[in-house]
């Protein structure tokens, strides 16, 4: 068959999706991120840590995808983590305080996070994304020198106000 083309009958590898390009995008910026991240999914569970984050928190091997995130944290801190994540789904980014868990080379280490719920395709809230950084101890010293100085200077007013308030003594 004289007319006819040639055909090429190799097997060509099929062309990536969409979706494996953006989660190659999606590593690449969680891996290169400069700040603590934890991707979560719907349930809870962790779907991704990132380096910076398993420094941050004293770690040295990197939780399984599909484990609850919660031996990342304090125990006192789950239930307050918890009600932040459900707004945070709910109202949009949440910023909040917490204290980290202890491992064996650092004690407990109070962390700055931001929770931000991330929309699915049909526009309804899907998995968490959790910033996190490590408040320097500058801060946090700062910040409770602050408190102090607050109540310190409640407990005066409040005996000023009544000093004040007592009738004049003829």
């Amino acid at each position: 068959m004289r007319g006819r083309p040639r055909r090429n009958w190799r097997i060509r590898p099929a062309p990536r999706s969409r979706r494996a390009a953006r989660d190659d995008v999606f590593d690449a910026i969680l891996d290169d991120a400069p700040t603590g991240l934890l991707l979560l999914d719907r349930d809870r569970r962790i779907v991704r840590v990132n380096d910076p984050l398993l420094q941050i928190a004293g770690r040295t091997v990197e939780p399984s995808p599909g484990t609850r995130f919660d031996h990342l944290f304090a125990p006192e801190e789950w239930t307050r983590i918890a009600r932040e994540l459900t707004l945070a789904g709910k109202t949009g980014p949440r910023r909040f305080e917490a204290r980290l868990a202890a491992t064996a080379d650092r004690g407990e280490i109070t962390a700055d996070i931001t929770a931000q719920a991330l929309r699915a395709g049909n526009g309804k809230p899907g998995n968490l994304l959790l910033w996190i950084t490590e408040t320097s101890r500058q801060h946090a010293f700062t910040a409770a020198l602050a408190h102090d100085l607050n109540n310190l200077l409640t407990a005066i007013t409040g005996a000023g106000e009544l000093i004040l308030a007592r009738e004049a003594d003829p």
